[in-house]
Order: structure tokens, then C-alpha cells, then sequence
């Protein structure tokens, strides 16, 4: 566990530097690959959930995001070729992520770790205010400028009638800005986990 949160702090770590200038990066933790084949029946059922921990609103951007790539979104998961489910974790700024922390939202990061991946609300909080506490900051000031997401991708691909194994990545997306506000730190998260879970489908 301690390695995994290690891992996390050294592939997605700050500068811990604020500048006027609005720092971003984003990344999946696992790559996501279908073949050729798979990508020749683009019938997708989209779902997507989130916590209360959360400021984002995915649900429209990626649709269109996903359609601009030739997908076909589905209303009933019957007809679909793939079933996509993107729930967002986490996605505020760290002082967000203290604030539920103290709350009692969720122990110790080493705590959150070891509760169930985000099959519940409250788990999906602690998985997400964990990942987000345990990336850090070298600057505690900094604290309600750095912005945060943390999301979730399931996905499945139906092999003759029935669904085969389900896939899982997380999308971690960062913004840095002095005196950054939720609404230009919302916009430039959506638009990086969008397109980062789109690109799978490319």
C-alpha cells in the first residue's frame, strides 16, 4: 500500500510552485486497449456517476466527445456494444479533500486505501479524497488553488451475447493557478478527462 501511494506521489506530483499562469497534466493510470474489431461497432450505453465530492459535470461534454469519435450512444445497455461507466471519485481543490478529511469523511490515506474501490458513495469519497491527500502538495498555502480529479473508468465489451471481463483505469487530472477559481479550475478538468477517456474509444 505504501509503495502504490508512493507511486502515485512520483508519477503525479507537483512543482509546488503557484504561478499566474494556469499549470495542467493529466494522465490514466492503466492504458485501456480494444482492438480493431472492437472499435468497428462503436454502440456505447454511457453511464456516469459521481460524489458530492465532486464539481464536475461529465456526463454531456464526453457524449459529445465520444460521437465526435464516431460512437453511437445507446439508451438501453441491450443494444450496445460496449458498456461505459465513468465515475468521478474526487474532483475539488485540496482543501476540499483536508476539509472531508477532518470531517471524518475518511481515516488515514493508508485507511481510505484499504476500503473497497468506490463500489459505495461514502467509499468512493474516501477512495477519492486518499488519492487526492496522497499526491500532496509541498506547499500547504497552495492548498485551495490546486484542483484535483480523480475518475474512474469501467469498461466492458460484449463478446458474442454475453459481456466479457470488465477493464477498470482511473483518470487523475491537475490544476495550478494562483488564485484559481472553481469554475476556470472545473472547465479545464472536465475538458482534460474528457478527452483522455474519448481518446480510448478513438
Amino acid at each position: 500500500m505504501r509503495a502504490f501511494i508512493l507511486g502515485l506521489v512520483v508519477a503525479f506530483g507537483l512543482s509546488g510552485c503557484a504561478t499566474t499562469q494556469l499549470q495542467t497534466q493529466a494522465k490514466t493510470t492503466r492504458a485501456i486497449s480494444l482492438s480493431p474489431q472492437v472499435l468497428s461497432d462503436k454502440r456505447v450505453w454511457l453511464r456516469v456517476t459521481g460524489t458530492q465530492a465532486s464539481i464536475l459535470e461529465l456526463k454531456e461534454p464526453l457524449g459529445e466527445a465520444l460521437q465526435s469519435r464516431g460512437v453511437t450512444l445507446v439508451a438501453d445497455e441491450k443494444d450496445a456494444s460496449i458498456a461505459l461507466h465513468v465515475h468521478t471519485l474526487f474532483a475539488h481543490n485540496l482543501k476540499e479533500a483536508a476539509n472531508y478529511h477532518a470531517a471524518g469523511v475518511g481515516g488515514g490515506v493508508a485507511g481510505v486505501f484499504s476500503r473497497a474501490s468506490g463500489s459505495s458513495s461514502s467509499d468512493s469519497i474516501l477512495v477519492g479524497v486518499g488519492v487526492a491527500l496522497a499526491m500532496g502538495v509541498a506547499d500547504r498555502a497552495l492548498a485551495d488553488e490546486v484542483y484535483r480529479a480523480i475518475v474512474e473508468v469501467s469498461m466492458r465489451v460484449k463478446e458474442g451475447s454475453a459481456w466479457g471481463v470488465e477493464e477498470r483505469t482511473r483518470v487523475l487530472a491537475e490544476a495550478l493557478k494562483m488564485g484559481l477559481e472553481p469554475q476556470e479550475a472545473k472547465e479545464t478538468m472536465e475538458k482534460q478527462v474528457v478527452y483522455h477517456i474519448a481518446e480510448i474509444l478513438h
